[in-house]
């Protein structure tokens, strides 16, 4: 009896077991899954987009410009004047500096004429111009170093006793516009502010 059970059990085993197989052996196979990987060419990665630059105004620009041109000219000016304050060099001040900016200069070279003072060397700017309104005015900020440039005795090219002061400093000017052209207004060195 026992000898029976066993062989109906493997007989059943078997019948399942072949039929299983059976099952598997009549399907297709499903693909496996593949990961690809797409090239450059079929799916480019999007580059970014480069943020436009801001244009200039061409009206401001040339107004910036032409304010530093006088800026400039007014410095080169000062400066050949206090490196020789005799030579008289007044009707090219004129050209760049208008009121308080033309009268402080006058002053301070015959200041230094009647002093026997004369200056070597020159200053090195760095001008930015700001609060432009074009054709009337304008703000200029500087830094003016005055390292190598130096006030000596004109007699004798002995250093100068006037008082020592930092050798940078800022300077704060105004630009007009006048007579067609741009010109310096005013201009103050800030002695307590270093730069």
């Amino acid at each position: 009896m026992r000898n029976r059970r066993s062989t109906a059990r493997a007989a059943v085993t078997g019948i399942v077991a072949a039929t299983l197989l059976a099952a598997c052996a009549n399907q297709t196979p499903e693909p496996t899954p593949t990961t690809t990987t797409a090239s450059p060419t079929t799916s480019p990665t999007p580059s970014p987009t480069p943020s436009p630059t801001p244009s200039v105004d061409p009206t401001m620009g040339a107004a910036k410009a032409a304010i530093l041109d006088a800026y400039q000219g007014y410095w080169d000016v000062q400066i050949q004047m206090f490196a020789n304050p005799t030579k008289d060099l007044w009707p090219d001040l004129e050209k760049y500096a208008v009121d308080t900016a033309y009268s402080d200069v006058a002053e301070t070279v015959l200041y230094f004429r009647d002093q026997g003072i004369r200056w070597t060397g020159e200053p090195v700017l760095d001008p930015v111009v700001s609060d432009v309104v074009v054709d009337q005015s304008a703000t200029i900020t500087d830094c003016v170093d005055s390292t190598d440039w130096l006030p000596v005795r004109a007699d004798t090219g002995e250093p100068s006793s006037i008082a020592a002061q930092a050798p940078r400093v800022v300077a704060t000017s105004s630009a007009y516009f006048y007579d067609d052209r741009w010109t310096i207004k005013t201009s103050t060195l800030d002695r307590d502010t270093t730069c």
